[in-house]
């Protein structure tokens, strides 16, 4: 796996290698933004156990690893007890059949071990008050039901290799439900498309980050005849509609 810069032309600019997942953004200065997992051990709750985490990665526009975010430090709270649960009757499971301990290659993304599952990140180049200060990150976290405002921690300390900690500075309180793709609009409202597992009935949404209400919002008629449970995006068009994508029943729908 890696990523890659290609020109009209179809002639590679750069390659870069590493777990690259989901999303990739680009700032006003051509720098590239974007997610990368792998597994780790883990000293949860329960004892020591392999997860999949996620980082944030920036690289500059000639494909060189600028920063790296870890989003354990910040997310890494919000694991639920039960999560470990899981993650420990899958390990014991393992260790029945196989008859071996569980190495890091069985934590693999969408298994339980996978406790986040970042799908979307946008680099925040403007103040939004209260809310995100320029360099600071939005990220949707589909494991956690979360979105939130990261802001990374670099130790002054370390060395230009050094992974970032982050600290989270904003999150949404309403419920989401394996939510996909946050973008930022131009007057600092919040679109995500919330998959809405647990009711089998998605929706787009517009959220004031400020007043933390929902502004805007889009689900179906009936809401069921929208439902999409694995992936979906819901992005603003530049002349206002909003096109919502069904991902999982292949369509497309534009929404005044």
């Amino acid at each position: 796996l890696g990523l890659s810069k290609y020109n009209w032309a179809s002639e590679q600019q750069w390659n870069v290698r590493f777990n690259s997942h989901h999303d990739v953004w680009l700032d006003e200065s051509g720098n590239v933004v974007t997610l990368d997992r792998a597994p780790i051990g883990h000293q949860g709750p329960l004892g020591s156990v392999p997860i999949v985490t996620d980082w944030i990665v920036e690289l500059s526009p000639d494909g060189q690893v600028q920063r790296r975010v870890a989003l354990l430090p910040c997310a890494g709270p919000l694991i639920e007890k039960s999560r470990f649960e899981e993650i420990n009757a899958a390990m014991l499971e393992y260790q029945t059949k196989r008859g071996s301990s569980v190495p890091l290659t069985a934590a693999q993304p969408d298994s339980p071990y996978d406790v986040f599952h970042t799908n979307s990140v946008v680099k925040i180049e403007r103040t939004i008050e209260g809310v995100a200060e320029p360099g600071d990150y939005l990220v949707s976290i589909r494991e956690l039901h979360l979105l939130a405002v990261v802001r990374p921690l670099p130790d002054p300390s370390a060395g230009p290799d050094a992974v970032d900690s982050c600290e989270m500075v904003w999150k949404y309180e309403g419920d989401l439900s394996y939510q996909h793709h946050a973008s930022l609009l131009d007057d600092d409202h919040i679109m995500v498309f919330d998959n809405g597992r647990e009711h089998e009935a998605s929706r787009a949404l517009e959220i004031d980050p400020k007043t933390q209400q929902v502004v805007w919002k889009y689900t179906g008629t009936p809401p069921g005849s929208l439902y999409s449970g694995w992936r979906g995006s819901g992005p603003r068009l530049p002349h206002g509609n909003t096109l919502v994508a069904d991902s999982d029943s292949g369509r497309v729908v534009e929404v005044t």
